[in-house]
């Protein structure tokens, strides 16, 4: 079961004094937020709101975490962006209808929307931390430019290949070994080659 971002929060606080004792200072890397936008009912999933609310809460949860680590002098902090996935893939995996996925597109649209929003403001949060997040949305995102006909401009067309997900929502073993690889050349940078 995936954990919402307060609950990160939550054994952030209570785990923050005995890591700092164990280890000195640290660099904290979350990654949360996923369970956040959608809720499960029963094997399928949809979204939680339609709303920016859960984009407000999500920032105002990062704004904590944030502060608990500023509390401790020396120890840093990045929120890893939360990467797009697929409401519609995930309940088509779980056995859903074809007349009853219809509804979740729209649910799709919402989502994408509320992520690259929240991906937006965990930038502005690192930013004022000098931290950094691989945009792990961008391995997922296909461009092609076309044009219909001679006289047309030239279109983007943006896809998500969501086909990198088992079921919409977690890595294939490739993209899994591409993220861990990203997060491992961030932490190289931020632990190693900043300090020297």
């Amino acid at each position: 079961k995936g954990a919402r971002i307060r609950e990160c929060r939550e054994w952030l606080e209570s785990s923050i004094e005995t890591l700092i004792q164990e280890e000195g200072n640290i660099w904290v890397y979350v990654w949360a937020g996923t369970c956040d936008f959608t809720i499960k009912n029963g094997r399928y999933i949809s979204l939680r709101t339609h709303d920016d609310s859960v984009v407000d809460d999500i920032i105002a949860e990062t704004n904590l975490i944030t502060q608990c680590i500023e509390a401790h002098p020396g120890s840093k902090v990045t929120i890893l962006e939360i990467p797009l996935y697929s409401i519609v893939n995930w309940n088509w995996a779980a056995g859903i209808s074809k007349n009853q996925i219809q509804s979740f597109y729209q649910h799709n649209k919402d989502l994408e929307e509320q992520i690259v929003s929240v991906n937006r403001k965990i930038r502005e949060v690192n930013t004022s931390n000098i931290s950094y997040s691989p945009k792990f949305s961008s391995d997922l995102t296909l461009i092609q430019k076309h044009r219909k006909g001679d006289r047309h401009r030239v279109t983007r067309r943006v896809q998500h290949r969501f086909e990198l997900y088992f079921d919409g929502v977690h890595p294939r073993q490739l993209l899994s070994k591409v993220w861990l690889r990203k997060i491992e050349q961030q932490i190289i940078k931020d632990c190693w080659e900043t300090s020297n």
